[in-house]
């Protein structure tokens, strides 16, 4: 019996939520388990035993970041089967409003370091490539600096939650990471 479909977003309260769903470990748990798995199925996508996996997967049941979807008749037991609780996560209006500037602060410095991480291992690996002579991007990296009105900022927040979500729903074979960073920049007087 599936439970209902995984909710768009889910929106965090707490801070020991992020530390929780933000160490590396996790974090690839999570990802794996976009898709519904069985814990099994999951360690040997990792290449963990499944006693280490369920110490990851236990810490994330307990703060709902993962739920149960299904259960199957295996042997006289049943399997459970585990999926993610949001296609997307990110801090809820509590979360703001008990941690302010500070918390979204160090939230954003615990998903950055993982991107960096993570962006490093890729580059290195040979995963990363730029357009050039005809060759196919297979990533990309850059910076750039806008001046727009507020509507317009508005405007492109929607447009770039659109196009994730557009690509998101594909069933393609290549695992893909995406980071992104929007926000007002300080300006200096």
């Amino acid at each position: 019996m599936i439970d209902s479909p995984v909710p768009e977003v889910l929106e965090i309260d707490t801070m020991e939520a992020f530390d929780v769903l933000l160490s590396p470990q996790r974090l690839q748990l999570a990802e794996i388990l976009a898709k519904p798995k069985s814990a099994k199925e999951a360690a040997d996508e990792l290449g963990v035993p499944v006693t280490r996996l369920y110490y990851h997967l236990n810490a994330l049941l307990d703060l709902g970041l993962v739920r149960v979807v299904d259960e199957r008749p295996r042997g006289a037991l049943k399997e459970r089967i585990f999926q993610i609780a949001g296609k997307a996560i990110r801090p809820s209006k509590a979360f703001l409003d008990r941690y302010g500037p500070e918390g979204i602060a160090e939230v954003s410095t615990l998903a950055f370091r993982h991107a960096e991480t993570r962006f490093f291992r890729a580059a290195k690996a040979g995963l990363v490539g730029v357009e050039s002579s005809g060759t196919p991007r297979s990533g990309t990296i850059g910076l750039m600096n806008l001046t727009l009105t507020r509507d317009r900022l508005n405007d492109l927040v929607g447009r770039i939650e659109a196009i994730v979500e557009e690509f998101r729903n594909d069933d393609g074979e290549t695992p893909v990471s995406l980071f992104q960073s929007v926000h007002i920049r300080e300006t200096q007087n």
